[in-house]
């Protein structure tokens, strides 16, 4: 039984190389369906990525996410606003992975939890 990977990228920017890795593997086992960043400007230079859907907004992103079975979140965003965008994605269904830590602080790191 084949199983595609969907994973949506947050930090088109910083996440750049990863989405690059990313589209270099087989695209029905792992792909990207949408990629989100608040400039839009980043979003103009997502090469490969003529299927997946570009937002500005997180919320936006994480619903269609929902709609299109979206497994899991890629964090590229800023390091120190990991951890409330990682709550929002795994409170809507979604694994998330970080580029970097996670969490700043210990409130963080509980709320995480």
């Amino acid at each position: 039984m084949a199983y595609t990977i969907k994973i949506g990228m947050f930090g088109a920017w910083r996440g750049s190389s990863y989405i690059d890795l990313i589209t270099a593997e087989d695209p029905s086992v792992i792909r990207i369906v949408a990629v989100c960043d608040k400039q839009a400007g980043k979003l103009d230079g997502t090469k490969g990525l003529e299927e997946a859907k570009l937002f500005g907004d997180f919320d936006s992103f994480i619903e269609y996410g929902k709609t299109v079975g979206m497994n899991a979140v890629f964090l590229a965003n800023y390091f120190h606003q990991h951890a409330p965008f990682a709550i929002k994605a795994m409170e809507a269904g979604m694994d998330v992975i970080s580029e970097c830590t996670a969490a700043g602080t210990m409130k963080e790191c509980v709320d995480l939890v």
